[in-house]
């Protein structure tokens, strides 16, 4: 929980919340995080925040007083991007862009057969790992428009 604290809320979370809410003019709270509840709970015995099951125990226990246990006992979505959704609606015509033949030519890079075997088998709904994709588009834009 330490390295969480000191690591991974810094480093990844905290940043993440805090840029999606300035996306779009919103000051986020962490009201949880205050320095005060972190050092109370530190103190706390394990089996009050983890019963060997259930992370979060005691919040849960708690929230569970107030809200239904299946509004909150549902699994983690995390703060992926929607990646494959894009690739097929609203950002597909940047495959046809940057992932035909004559760009992965000019890059150099890639290997062409490979990458427009790729991307046909994901255009025709049988790759269902988009973010290889997503990267190689990724550089692809990036090569255009830095190094051409």
């Amino acid at each position: 929980m330490s390295v969480d604290y000191k690591m991974y809320l810094q480093n990844d979370i905290l940043t993440k919340v805090d840029r999606a809410t300035m996306s779009v003019s919103l000051e986020g709270r962490e009201p949880l995080l205050d320095h005060r509840i972190i050092k109370y709970v530190a103190q706390l015995p394990r089996e009050f925040k983890y019963d060997g099951i259930t992370t979060k125990k005691l919040l849960k226990d708690i929230v569970h007083e107030y809200i239904p246990k299946s509004m909150m006992d549902r699994p983690k979505t995390g703060f992926s991007i929607p990646i494959y959704s894009w690739l097929r609606n609203d950002l597909s015509y940047l495959l046809d862009e940057f992932l035909n033949k004559e760009s992965i030519v000019a890059s150099g890079v890639f290997n062409v057969d490979f990458v427009l075997e790729k991307v046909q088998l994901f255009k025709n709904n049988k790759l269902h790992y988009g973010t290889m994709i997503w990267k190689i588009l990724m550089f692809q834009m990036w090569y255009k428009k830095w190094l051409v």
